[in-house]
Parts: C-alpha cells; sequence; structure tokens
C-alpha cells in the first residue's frame, strides 16, 4: 500500500460550500514501477475524530459521507472518487480516487474536502475505475464500481470482519455469487489479472475461487480453487488455476507447496498470452510446484461464479470469506 500523510490546512482556493480540507501526500517511494501510472485509483483509508459527521462531534455534515470529496493539488479540480465506506460515530473512511497521474519519482498531493450542507447523493463515480478494470466489486453489496456487472447472490452472507469493510461469507454447502454476463468480459482477452482478499475456514480441500462454467471437474475455462493434493505437482494445499486458451488449449498452474492457508491472503492470478500463468501471494510472487504454457486468448467461459471452482457442486463451494474482488484486462 501507499503511504498518505494528512493534514489540517487553512482554506484558500477551494470548492464552493465546503467548509473543511485536508492535504494528503502520496510517497513516491511506495509507488511501485519506474514509469507513471495514469488514471490510476488509489486508496485513501483512515479513521479521524474531524470525519466524525456533525452529530457526531465531527465536520461531515453528510451521515453517509457524501459531503466528502478530493480535488488535485491545486485544491479545486475534482478528482473521481469511489466511496467504499464511511462510518458516521467513528469517522472510519474508505475511498477509491483516481489520479489522472501518479508518479514513483515524485511524491504526489491532493486534498480531501467535507463539510457542506445539502449534499443528499452518492458523489461515487464509475469512472473512478479507467477502462482496463472489466469489474471491481468491493462486496459491501453485490454491485460493481465499474458500472456494469451486479451479481446475483445464492445464500451468502454480508459479513462485517472483511479485510477491507464488509465481505461475503460463503458456507461450503453450495452458496455461490453468479454473473450470468461473465462470458462478455471473461472471453477473448490476451492478458487478465484477477485479485482478492481471502479467508479460507479449511484447508485439505478443493473447494474454488471462480470458475467461468458451472462446476464440471475439469478444471478448464476460467478458474482458481484450493487443491488439497496437487495434481501434477503433488503440493499439498496449492492453489491450482485454470484457462482454456485458443479453440482447446487448456493451461494448469499449481501454487507452491502449503500456500494455501486459513489466514488473509491478497490473491492476484495474472496471465498474457504465450507465458506461463503467475500467481502473486500477499504482492510476492509465488514459485509454483508445476505450470504449463499454451497459446490463445481466454475461451468458451459462459458465467462467472465466485464461491466455487471446478470440483464444487450443489451442496460444495468456498468456505470462508471472500473480499474486494477486481478482474482487468492487463497483467
Amino acid at each position: 500500500g501507499m503511504l498518505m500523510l494528512f493534514f489540517n490546512t487553512a482554506l484558500i482556493a477551494q470548492p464552493i460550500g465546503y467548509e473543511h480540507r485536508k492535504l494528503i501526500t502520496l510517497n513516491s517511494s511506495q509507488i511501485s514501477g519506474s514509469t507513471d501510472h495514469v488514471n490510476f485509483p488509489v486508496m485513501v483509508k483512515l479513521t479521524e475524530a474531524d470525519l466524525k459527521s456533525t452529530s457526531n462531534g465531527g465536520g461531515v455534515v453528510s451521515p453517509s459521507g457524501y459531503d466528502i470529496i478530493f480535488t488535485q493539488s491545486d485544491g479545486i479540480t475534482p478528482l473521481k472518487h469511489d466511496l467504499q465506506n464511511y462510518s458516521p460515530s467513528t469517522g472510519d473512511l474508505l475511498c477509491w480516487v483516481n489520479l489522472p497521474t501518479l508518479t514513483p519519482t515524485l511524491d504526489s498531493t491532493i486534498y480531501l474536502y467535507y463539510g457542506k450542507l445539502g449534499v443528499y447523493t452518492n458523489p461515487s463515480d464509475t469512472l473512478t475505475w479507467n477502462n482496463n478494470y472489466l469489474g471491481v466489486w468491493h462486496l459491501e453489496d453485490l454491485s460493481d464500481a465499474a458500472g456494469t456487472y451486479t451479481l446475483t447472490d445464492h445464500n451468502t452472507a454480508a459479513n462485517s470482519g472483511g479485510y477491507l469493510g464488509t465481505a461475503r461469507q460463503f458456507d461450503g454447502d453450495g452458496d455461490d455469487l453468479e454473473d450470468l454476463n461473465g462470458a462478455t468480459y471473461l472471453n477473448g482477452l490476451s492478458s487478465f489479472s484477477v485479485s482478492m482478499w481471502v479467508k479460507s475456514d479449511v484447508v485439505g480441500t478443493d473447494k474454488g475461487l471462480f470458475y467461468g462454467e458451472d462446476p464440471d471437474g475439469l478444471d478448464r475455462r476460467f478458474m482458481l480453487r484450493q487443491d488439497a493434493a496437487g495434481e501434477k505437482g503433488g503440493g499439498t494445499d496449492v492453489y491450482r488455476s485454470a484457462l482454456l486458451l485458443g479453440t482447446n488449449s487448456k493451461q494448469n498452474h499449481e501454487s507452491s507447496n502449503g500456500s494455501a492457508t486459513t489466514s488473509w491472503q491478497y490473491l492476484t492470478l495474472a496471465w498474457t498470452d504465450g507465458s506461463a500463468t503467475n500467481l502473486y501471494i500477499n504482492g510476492s510472487l509465488d514459485t509454483p510446484s508445476w505450470s504449463n504454457s499454451r497459446s490463445g486468448t481466454t475461451n468458451k467461459s459462459t458465467k462467472l461464479l465466485i464461491g466455487k471452482g471446478s470440483k464444487d457442486g450443489a451442496t460444495s463451494s468456498w468456505d470462508g470469506l471472500i473480499d474486494e474482488l477486481r478482474i482487468a484486462n492487463v497483467e
């Protein structure tokens, strides 16, 4: 994550009607890469007493946090943002702010404004998420923060103990989330990345995180699941992924021995045509126990199932939490 420093400042130029602002400095030394990131969504997560609602002794007027906005360093040019959650009683805030340019060589500054009367609508903008994002599900609810694909719930539950706010709780008994439009964005890709926070209640299972069709036992299409005993690499408690490329070429990957745990893990599955699949666990590239490489674009997914893999079914699914799922068309 990126280090964010907050300072109160005197009001100079500011959007009309806002009583307070804070300066946010993004530490360039904690920004990855060597070139500028364009239209990049940055997480702003903080808890401050003056961000409580006015009825709780703070300065935010809207109990939903709708009078919180962001600007560029000039203090006036608005920035698109996505308000994920806000607590008026504690001043907890979690937002994603789109920066036109984020550089790893110089610190960047933006302003957070709050304290305006009469703001009754959510200012969140789906364009906070650039065109590389095919779907962004915070799982506070089932909506797509990128604007298009709302999930259908099959007996999962909201759980406030997520890694970033609320997550979805899966009980392992066949519950899942589904998008019947998944084929629209899962097929025809020459690269992708899928990221999510997961916390399993069990290991030693074959339970799945996502699949591009109904479970069929075949480990194909678009998939990531636990694997109690690696089918090819022989590891124990690994993650196994699958892609169907071109007409009928199957690419698989099995993570390192013991890499599937019951702790919170940030998983990113990433791939580019002609290369092996990469799995990053908590930001570090995992060394697979086995993998192969095929060529072609992703093919033959019929939907997106979240909380199931190929080995699940009507009475089997992920057992634990899933939070903050994103799918992008770049690795």
